[in-house]
C-alpha cells in the first residue's frame, strides 16, 4: 500500500506524466487493515509519506480509508450499502429478514441464533500452520489471547507525551491509593481512553478490568 501511494504521488509530481491538473484533494482507499499504532503503524506511515509530497503538489487535504474505516462507514450509511445489492452481506440478509418478519416464530428465531452461534464458534480458532508452524493442524483459540495497545498520555510537568502500554498503565494506576489526600499534586485519579472506531477500546477495557476483578470475584466465591 505504501509503495503504491508513493508511486501515485510521484506520478502526479512528474510534469511529464501527462496527467493534467494536479488535484487539490486526494482519497486513498484499500481493503487491507492498517495498524493504528502511532508513528510505526500503517496509518501514520501513509500520512507521513503523503505529507512529504503535499507542498510540492499543492494538496489542501487528503484521507486514507482502510478496511475498518470503510466497514464503519458502511455500517452507518445503510443506503450506500444497499445501493450495491450484489455485494450484500449475511448481516444485511438477517436484518432484512427481521424487518419483513417482525413477528417471526420461535423456531425461526432459534435457527438464527443457532446459525450465529455456529459461525462464531467456527471463527474462534487461528490455525498456526498458516503462520509457519510445522503441524498444519495446530490451532489456538482467540478467547484467551489479548494484545495490549500502545497509548500516549501527557504529564503536567512534561511538554512531550509519554508512550506506554494502555492496560499496563491503567492496572498500575488502579493499584495505587487514589484518595485525593494521598495523591501527589501532579497526579490525577481518573483515566480516559480516547481512540477512533474499531481500534479495540471495548475489548481492551474488558481485558484490563479482569485482573482487578479477579481478586474480588475469588473472595466473593469463598465467602470472605
Amino acid at each position: 500500500m505504501l509503495r503504491n501511494v508513493e508511486a501515485e504521488l510521484k506520478a502526479w509530481r512528474d510534469l511529464k506524466s501527462g496527467r493534467g491538473r494536479i488535484p487539490q484533494y486526494l482519497l486513498f482507499t484499500t481493503n487491507a487493515n492498517l495498524s493504528p499504532v502511532p508513528a510505526v503503524g500503517g496509518i501514520d506511515r501513509l500520512n507521513n509519506a503523503i505529507t512529504e509530497y503535499a507542498d510540492d503538489l499543492g494538496l489542501q487535504g487528503w484521507a486514507v480509508w482502510h478496511r475498518d474505516e470503510i466497514c464503519r462507514l458502511l455500517d452507518i450509511h445503510s443506503q450506500v450499502r444497499r445501493t450495491y445489492a450484489h455485494f450484500i452481506t449475511p448481516g444485511d440478509v438477517l436484518s432484512n429478514l427481521l424487518d419483513y418478519v417482525p413477528d417471526a416464530d420461535k423456531e425461526t428465531a432459534e435457527m438464527i441464533r443457532s446459525h450465529a452461534g455456529h459461525a462464531l464458534f467456527a471463527d474462534q480458532w487461528v490455525r498456526l500452520g498458516q503462520a509457519g508452524a510445522q503441524d498444519e493442524r495446530q490451532k489456538i483459540s482467540l478467547g484467551p489471547v489479548a494484545v495490549d495497545l500502545e497509548a500516549e498520555y501527557r504529564h503536567p510537568s512534561m511538554d512531550e507525551p509519554i508512550r506506554t502500554q494502555a492496560a499496563q498503565y491503567v492496572i498500575e494506576h488502579g493499584e495505587t491509593v487514589l484518595r485525593p489526600s494521598h495523591l501527589p499534586a501532579d497526579q490525577v485519579p481518573h483515566v480516559v481512553i480516547i481512540g477512533g472506531p474499531g481500534q479495540g477500546k471495548a475489548p481492551w477495557a474488558n481485558c484490563s478490568a479482569r485482573p482487578t476483578e479477579s481478586p474480588y470475584s475469588a473472595r466473593k466465591a469463598t465467602g470472605s
